[in-house]
């Protein structure tokens, strides 16, 4: 069971992390191949410069809230499913603005729910 929440644990802080791509990028801090800069978001709405640095910005939030969520499920803490799954909705909603290139990450933010609830249920 340890081992679970710790691969569980992990795949959280790494998938936290990853959103601070999501932050360089609309910052225009830096260029990837499969997260190209583009100031248009879910069905080609051009947001601009600015709108897509506030999704940016946004996407620093969800990297402490999955560090915060690995703190709970690790102890097992009563409030950790609900974080947990704030965190992965939180994500999944910048996820599906930028759905052209983020598909990737709504796909484990599904994951990573199923397996914090079948987790949980253990």
């Amino acid at each position: 069971m340890i081992a679970l929440r710790r691969i569980l644990a992990t795949a959280l802080v790494l998938h936290g992390a990853i959103h601070m791509i999501g932050f360089a990028v609309n910052w225009e801090l830096t260029e990837t191949d499969g997260f190209p800069y583009s100031t248009e978001v879910i069905a080609g709405i051009d947001v601009g410069t600015s709108g897509i640095r506030i999704i940016g910005g946004l996407s620093v939030v969800a990297t402490p809230a999955f560090v915060i969520a690995v703190g709970g499920v690790i102890r097992k803490k009563p409030w950790a499913l609900t974080w947990t799954l704030g965190a992965a909705m939180f994500s999944s909603l910048l996820c599906l603005l930028q759905i052209d290139t983020a598909w990737r990450g709504l796909a484990i933010d599904l994951i990573l729910v199923l397996s914090v609830v079948m987790w949980w249920s253990l």
